[in-house]
């Protein structure tokens, strides 16, 4: 009778080695907060919403709380406005207010602001002075008098404690952010970034951009609506007048592109109707009259598309033309996902609590992952630390949601609230990637097992070159290997190490073509059965600059083959000449080394238009030919034979083969 394997606490023993890594961690952090003299508690995760206008660096989202002891404790942001514009443009900003955001409400809060000197605030007079009781969450602070600058320091007094109060930050880059550290006798401002917090304040400075001419903005451009194949969509978008001019005559040119450089999937002139004031604002979106009047429809096949939008107003000869302009991309897939996975990156004791909140959620194609990032913490591992620290968070516990949905921390009430809604959102992601396959084997000679991964994209056009948006070269291949362990009676997968991390595609997987990369995994004394019962393979592609994944799946090792057989070629396809100068035909011709039960080609050319198809063939097993006439091409260029092969297992894998004709 096989037993059950559940990790928990045993023993004496076992409690003693857990007080002393509590001692330890202790420890460390007396020594962490006497040399930095702050620390932090998960935040809220909350989104915070900026009604006005205004200048920040944070990203919306209360992610870090932080304190100090010290009752003098200052907190500051470094503001540099001329990073808005180009450089030869002399840009200042009029402040009238600054914007903060505070995770409890009660106490009061002083907001100064002092010119730059050699990165620290001026030892000066504030240029001005606002003090408010914290009211609300949201809290703004006027200025009784406008400062103008071109870089400007906000300085905030505001005593916290590790009880609280806090002060919020959002995860970034931590390069603007600051906070005083130092003797009374030797004060300055620490960065963020430098020691080590990739967060910034949640502060920001309302006002207005004084110019010397006409800055009319394109702040933001979206297409709302049916993101599918002939889904009807809307344009959104927001415009900012900087200038003390009225805009009476403004348009946005519009123009929506697919891989196929001939082909215009929607262009257009969207006229802006009515006024739009000096130093103010406007938004057209679902709520704005005649909204319905600029929707179109995208083409009928999954692609990826360009989207190009460019504002001109009667000032064009005397504005900044350097943000009128906004080009995006946009993915109209249709192949669902295998797989969706959370990843939860964790201490041994927050297991039962992180999993037991999304134990409630019904849908079985999310997955949860488990990663133990702390190297003394019970089932730790080095890759899950690599991983951890890849994602740039600095709390514990952390949920991220199918690549780019974080949530810090456990305490939160909404923690469900927002799990639910990350994973209902994560769910509706498709993929460009139709088909997949995975093959296993178990050399007879070595401690070692080999996987050969193929992912083929069957029905989605997608951009191939370095000008564009090239998804396949801005992602990476992730494999981990993770182990089921039951604990509180529950099978979880735990992280054990990495099969591959972070590895490139350097071929494009454009429409009609496939990929195949293979890899040796040490067994490290595992044994096949063990592998086959306790083990899974986890399978994703995810974008390194918004960290959304673009595929995932999953792969048991309930198949591996206990020999070599599968890694010798049993199909080979082979063209010549190639490329094919000054000839009238050129020779197709396939070798299978074993029984298939179908092969399938055709020919397409760069835009992914089919230029011939193959008759199937059905049972082969032996060598076939085929004579193609050049004519059969249209021009010189560069063709594509695709073919797939269906083989006794009913195992399909697709091949590429690149044919240059030169007419």
């Amino acid at each position: 009778m096989q037993c059950e394997q559940t990790y928990h606490w045993q023993g004496l023993s076992s409690v003693m080695r857990y007080f002393n890594k509590v001692l330890l961690i202790l420890i460390l952090s007396l020594i962490f907060n006497a040399a930095y003299a702050i620390d932090y508690r998960p935040g809220t995760s909350e989104r915070i919403d900026t009604r006005e206008y205004s200048f920040n660096y944070h990203n919306g989202t209360n992610d870090y709380e932080w304190f100090s002891t010290n009752t003098d404790m200052r907190w500051a942001v470094m503001f540099n406005f001329r990073e808005a514009y180009p450089a030869s443009y002399n840009a200042n900003f009029a402040i009238t207010k600054a914007f903060i955001y505070f995770p409890q409400i009660g106490s009061s809060a002083t907001v100064k602001l002092f010119p730059n000197n050699n990165g620290q605030p001026a030892v000066v007079p504030p240029l001005a002075t606002a003090t408010a009781n914290i009211t609300t969450h949201n809290m703004t602070f006027n200025f009784p008098q406008t400062v103008t600058a071109d870089t400007v320091w906000m300085v905030v007094e505001y005593n916290t404690d590790m009880f609280g109060p806090y002060i919020a930050a959002s995860t970034g880059t931590g390069v603007h952010s600051y906070y005083l550290t130092g003797s009374s006798t030797s004060a300055y401002y620490a960065n963020m970034a430098q020691s080590g917090f990739n967060c910034e304040f949640l502060f920001g400075l309302g006002g207005d951009f004084v110019t010397s001419g006409i800055d009319v903005a394109l702040v933001d451009f979206k297409l709302a609506g049916d993101m599918v194949p002939q889904g009807r969509v809307n344009p959104t978008f927001r415009i900012y007048n900087h200038s003390n001019n009225p805009i009476t005559s403004a348009t946005i040119d519009l123009k929506v592109t697919s891989p196929n450089p001939d082909q215009i999937i929607h262009e257009s002139i969207i006229p802006i109707i009515g006024t739009i004031p000096p130093h103010s604002e406007l938004i057209v979106n679902s709520t704005t009259p005649g909204y319905s009047q600029t929707s179109f429809l995208l083409n009928r096949n999954a692609m990826q598309i360009r989207i190009r939008a460019t504002l001109s107003t009667e000032f064009d000869e005397l504005d900044i033309a350097s943000n009128n302009t906004i080009v995006s991309y946009a993915n109209i897939f249709t192949s669902p996902q295998p797989l969706y996975i959370t990843e939860n990156f964790i201490r041994f004791n927050d297991f039962s609590y992180i999993s037991g909140l999304q134990d409630q959620l019904e849908d079985v194609s999310i997955q949860p992952l488990y990663y133990l990032p702390i190297l003394s913490d019970t089932l730790s591992q080095l890759g899950a630390l690599q991983r951890y620290n890849a994602y740039g968070y600095s709390a514990l516990p952390l949920t991220i949601v199918h690549g780019n949905a974080p949530i810090i921390g456990s305490h939160i009430a909404d923690y469900w609230n927002l799990f639910h809604s990350y994973a209902a959102a994560a769910v509706n992601q498709k993929t460009f990637i139709s088909n997949w396959d995975c093959r296993i084997t178990h050399p007879s000679v070595g401690d070692y097992i080999r996987l050969q991964l193929t992912l083929t994209n069957d029905n989605t056009y997608l951009y191939s070159g370095t000008s564009e948006l090239n998804l396949t070269s801005l992602s990476r291949l992730y494999i981990g290997l993770f182990k089921k362990i039951n604990i509180d009676h529950q099978p979880r997968y735990v992280f054990s190490k990495w099969i591959t991390y972070r590895d490139t595609i350097n071929t494009a997987i454009v429409h009609g073509s496939s990929i195949t990369k293979a890899y040796n995994m040490g067994l490290d004394n595992i044994s096949i059965a063990d592998l086959n019962r306790d083990y899974v393979a986890i399978i994703w592609l995810q974008r390194t600059d918004n960290r959304d994944i673009l595929f995932a799946a999953s792969q048991n090792f309930d198949a591996v083959v206990p020999n070599e057989d599968v890694l010798m070629p049993r199909f080979s396809i082979n063209v010549y000449p190639n490329p094919v100068l000054n000839r009238e035909f050129l020779k197709l011709s396939f070798n299978a080394k074993s029984q298939m039960k179908s092969v399938q080609t055709v020919i397409y050319n760069m835009k992914g238009q089919k230029i011939k198809d193959f008759p199937e063939i059905v049972g082969m097993a032996d060598t076939r030919e085929f004579t193609i006439p050049v004519a059969d091409f249209p021009a010189s260029g560069i063709y594509f034979v695709r073919t797939r092969c269906i083989d006794a297992k009913g195992v399909s894998t697709t091949y590429l083969n690149k044919i240059t004709i030169i007419k």
